[in-house]
């Protein structure tokens, strides 16, 4: 099958895009299952949503350095350097991860106080990210070993894992949440147990299944061991503009929030709700563009340029066409979708969908950028083009725009 054939790339980017589908839908299943509490639950899950948002991107940063690395000496077939780029993402993100734990079990009630005043929504905001965070610990592993395994072209087992993680999690958020099976009520802190628990059972399945069928993220502690500064140095070269424009693009997103959730409980609870949708409309891209990297990042590994840029240009093309289907669809049944949420207050619903209309229109835009700067550029070893065109739009166009 030709690598950049429409069925091989189908065949890559259809596992990561329903992998995405149901990482995302873990925040869905949260929010849905705590949308019956009221506007204040639902204003403080989304609140700590865009914690683990700022720090999802921080680890992909890392993982998305890591497999400039990993989905090139795949195309020269050089395991020992995979193994070497490995080790460096895998302590990079497990220092993020563990960061990003301390402080939100530290200081709770500060974190929220960053996207909102109101202090019913920090009280309860604090309580679920207290116990929440320990998930970061996960996350840590997770989003490094997961791309690993995608950067050489097994998609199959993170998916499986994926799947795993989210079934315990809905089926711990229904009896926690709710005091099912002799469980007390807990509410919001119910679904913090759940979520903490669910991301350490992808860690444990990911780990289980690679070391019996030793494939490439079976690692000793001796095979990613960095074998000189000088290699330290060149994989960060690469990788800090990559973590730099994943992190500040997120910050800027993180800013449009702060400024949404002072509008009031009603509009940021819509944001929420709208957020939840968006991520999950946005999964079948990222399956896309992943397989464009890992595709694109094999090429140019073993020296095909002409092919490598004969895959880029026809992802240049696919990638919005997609985006334009997948705005019709959001367009026609942003109602029906919102009504499976059961949303109790009409404003609110009313509002979301009003989001979910205007981002169809920006959707087919916006994924080209998204498929020039990650899936093609980053391939290449081009980690800064990403980073200077965020800084432009986002913070000299975007921030300002929501402040006035």
């Amino acid at each position: 099958m030709k690598e950049n054939s429409l069925k091989y790339i189908l065949s890559l980017a259809l596992p990561i895009a329903l992998q995405q589908l149901l990482t995302a839908s873990l925040h869905l299943v949260d929010t849905a299952m705590v949308v019956k509490l009221g506007d204040v639950a639902t204003s403080a899950i989304g609140v700590c949503g865009r914690w683990f948002f700022l720090a999802n991107i921080t680890l992909f940063g890392f993982a998305s350095g890591m497999s400039v690395f990993a989905s090139q000496y795949w195309g020269a077939n050089d395991r020992a350097n995979i193994h070497k780029a490995y080790g460096m993402g895998l302590i990079s993100s497990l220092a993020a991860g563990f960061l990003f734990c301390a402080i939100a079990v530290l200081f709770p009630k500060a974190m929220i106080r960053v996207f909102t005043p109101d202090p019913a929504i920090i009280e309860a905001g604090a309580g679920y990210l207290r116990i929440a965070a320990f998930a970061y610990l996960a996350l840590g592993f997770n989003s490094i070993a997961g791309y690993l395994l995608r950067s050489t072209e097994n998609v199959k087992l993170p998916l499986i894992a994926s799947f795993a993680s989210v079934v315990v999690n809905t089926v711990l958020n229904y009896i926690l949440i709710n005091g099912k099976l002799g469980f007390p009520v807990l509410g919001l802190r119910g679904a913090a147990i759940a979520t903490a628990i669910s991301s350490f059972v992808y860690t444990v399945i990911l780990m289980a299944v690679s070391y019996r069928k030793k494939n490439i993220a079976a690692v000793r502690l001796i095979d990613i061991k960095p074998e000189s500064w000088e290699y330290a140095k060149r994989f960060y070269k690469i990788s800090l503009p990559v973590l730099l424009n994943e992190a500040f693009w997120a910050l800027g997103t993180n800013i449009y929030s702060m400024v949404l959730a002072r509008q009031g409980e009603s509009q940021y609870s819509a944001f929420t709700i709208f957020s939840s949708i968006e991520q999950l409309s946005f999964t079948f891209f990222i399956g896309l563009i992943s397989s464009c990297a890992v595709i694109v990042g094999k090429q140019v590994g073993r020296g095909d340029l002409a092919e490598g840029y004969g895959t880029a240009k026809k992802f240049m093309l696919y990638t919005p066409l997609s985006a334009m289907v997948v705005s019709v669809l959001l367009i026609l049944f942003r109602n029906p979708l919102l009504g499976f949420l059961n949303i109790p207050n009409t404003a609110t619903m009313e509002l979301a969908s009003k989001l979910l209309l205007a981002y169809s229109f920006i959707l087919p835009f916006r994924m080209v950028s998204y498929v020039a700067v990650v899936g093609i550029f980053r391939a290449g070893g081009d980690t800064r083009a990403g980073l200077f065109l965020d800084m432009f739009n986002v913070y000299l166009m975007g921030v300002p725009a929501v402040i006035i």
